[in-house]
């Protein structure tokens, strides 16, 4: 795959180290009522479920290092479900830590982490995948959706 500007483990730990940061130095006001913070922790553990399972379904079948070019388009496993598991994942994990901040901002972080993913990152991807699987891809993104 070709090289971006911006790679997604770096907008994702930003994107939690900023929202860890604003909780602690710059709360502005609590929107989740603190017994429901440890359902930021059921976000977390979910994605920790879904990395596995999509790492599951990588192996033997594709280079899992980020950047290398696919060698096979997977369909099976969560990419049945969900064409990006791997920025679904970094989502959910960041949606767990402001859920479980309970503050405003952290949630802002969440949505510019999710506009720069689904703007900027996951478009080029796409681009690749049609190049090298062309027809199959382009069926594949007919049928399964972009998240979920």
């Amino acid at each position: 795959m070709k090289e971006k500007i911006i790679e997604p483990p770096i907008v994702f730990a930003a994107s939690v180290i900023l929202e860890a940061l604003s909780h602690y130095y710059f709360p502005l006001f609590t929107v989740i009522p603190s017994n429901l913070r440890f359902l930021g922790l059921v976000f977390i553990f979910i994605s920790l479920l879904l990395s596995f399972w999509q790492l599951h379904t990588m192996l033997g079948k594709t280079p899992i290092p980020y950047g290398s070019s696919p060698k096979t388009l997977l369909k099976d496993g969560p990419f049945k479900y969900t064409r990006n598991a791997f920025y679904l994942s970094l989502i959910l994990i960041s949606l767990g830590v402001a859920v479980y901040s309970a503050d405003l901002v952290p949630f802002l972080i969440v949505i510019l982490e999710f506009y720069i993913f689904n703007k900027f990152l996951i478009p080029p991807e796409e681009k690749v995948l049609e190049e090298i699987f062309g027809q199959e891809y382009m069926d594949y993104k007919k049928k399964v959706r972009r998240w979920i």
